[in-house]
């Protein structure tokens, strides 16, 4: 038996319960690749963690590793300077660890915060998670979602501008009343009223062989839902 054969039988023995099951899916579906960026056996340490709010206030972290690798994740825009605040705080945690240890360092910042949960929390978790399976695939030389078990489809439907030239055929608008949309006021029946006359004139315009999703996005309030 090789000693990458022992290594990997040593690594995968390691791994314990769901996230142990999860990890064997993934590492069974991502062989290293010639893209790799560092050597199977070079350790990998997190030198630096960033984190910038854009003009348009989206909100994205970057973690910086010894070995010249990068990954980006992206966070809540809503209290985009609180998210930002966050991920540096979880930068104390993670310089120096091995940027790798992808599930162990989410349950350590999940597990290890007093106040679990909640969309700041969530979004802070999220951004570093995004980040660190970016610097995983880059160290393993291949697509994180090889990492994640492989893909799931070899297709999917999309929406967008609709076109014959391009085949889309299905489309995503918001709520809209003759002026706004509903910006989480309780409406009246004038606005549901207008929302449903701007939603008819849609259809009637594209007609039945374009999909149309309405996308209410948080926005309307639960009376104005229950209106009819």
């Amino acid at each position: 038996m090789s000693q990458a054969q022992i290594d990997r039988r040593c690594w995968l023995r390691g791994l314990t319960g769901a996230a142990g099951l999860f990890g064997l899916d993934a590492a069974l579906n991502a062989e290293r690749t010639d893209a790799a960026q560092v050597g199977p056996n070079d350790r990998i340490k997190v030198t630096k963690v960033e984190s910038f709010v854009l003009k348009n206030s989206w909100v994205f972290v970057k973690i910086s590793t010894d070995a010249g690798i990068v990954g980006w994740g992206e966070m809540l825009k809503d209290d985009a300077k609180a998210c930002a605040a966050g991920a540096l705080e979880v930068g104390d945690y993670l310089v120096g660890q091995d940027p790798c240890r992808v599930v162990h360092h989410w349950q350590a910042i999940h597990r290890g915060a007093f106040y679990r949960g909640g969309p700041i929390k969530t979004a802070i978790s999220s951004g570093i998670d995004m980040a660190l399976w970016d610097i995983t695939g880059k160290v393993h030389g291949v697509p994180v979602y090889k990492l994640l078990g492989g893909p799931t489809r070899d297709r999917i439907r999309v929406y967008g501008r609709v076109s014959k030239e391009t085949g889309v055929n299905a489309m995503k608008v918001g709520p809209r009343g003759a002026s706004r949309g509903p910006i989480k006021y309780v409406e009246g029946q004038k606005f549901v009223d207008e929302v449903v006359e701007n939603f008819k004139a849609l259809r009637q315009k594209y007609g039945s062989e374009v999909d149309i999703g309405i996308d209410f996005h948080g926005a309307v309030q639960p009376p104005t839902a229950a209106r009819r």
